[in-house]
């Protein structure tokens, strides 16, 4: 990274800050529960097309759902992605911006696998063991 000023006397640090979080946003969106009703979560609302696939993991959203992992081809079509929420309650559930939103039931730190096929296609629900929810 360079500084972009004369002798380098100053440091700048705002790819080094921006990027990831800038990163993290177009994979997992949100937007917090309030008195219109719960939060919800937007998973690969805007995927960069240099991440045709891939895997994330730990992205904390501001519903208070942490996104334990999330893996994705979009060539394929497929999404999964394993939710956990230590407060639990509800939280909408979208994939790919296609529009289509289901709410889904959080129970304390019970993690719950999600995943969608062709046009975000809700395929699956469920609860998972600890040690499959990394």
């Amino acid at each position: 990274m360079s500084s972009h000023y004369p002798k380098q006397s100053v440091y700048n640090a705002d790819a080094a800050c921006a990027l990831p979080g800038l990163l993290a946003e177009m994979l997992v969106d949100s937007v917090p529960g309030g008195e219109a009703g719960h939060g919800r979560v937007e998973l690969l609302p805007a995927l960069p097309a240099f991440l045709p696939r891939g895997l994330v993991r730990g992205l904390r959203t501001l519903t208070g759902t942490r996104v334990a992992s999330l893996r994705w081809d979009a060539a394929a079509g497929t999404a999964e992605a394993v939710l956990v929420s230590a407060a639990g309650g509800e939280v909408d559930v979208g994939c790919w911006g296609s529009g289509h939103v289901r709410s889904v039931r959080l129970r304390g730190t019970e993690p719950v696998r999600l995943g969608w096929e062709g046009d975000c296609a809700w395929l699956s629900e469920e609860e998972v063991a600890d040690g499959d929810a990394r």
